[in-house]
């Protein structure tokens, strides 16, 4: 994943979870979505299965960090 030695990045200056981001997200989406003439349901479940995706492998991430410097 990360090149040897890299270290992660410190603690974010964004809130991982900002109330009412990921419902403009969703609604900006399946906007999108109508405009192209794609089907707005699948763009969002699309959306979601991207973001638990994202949320798995930061997880992963930093639990096999965690191991690493404590072990």
């Amino acid at each position: 994943m990360y090149p040897r030695g890299r270290q992660i990045e410190g603690p974010a200056r964004t809130a991982p979870c900002v109330p009412g981001r990921e419902a403009e997200q969703v609604s900006r989406l399946r906007y999108l979505a109508a405009v192209s003439k794609l089907d707005p349901d699948f763009a969002e479940e699309f959306l979601t299965f991207v973001v638990r995706e994202v949320i798995r492998r930061h997880e992963s991430v930093r639990r096999n960090h965690l191991t690493c410097i404590s072990g």
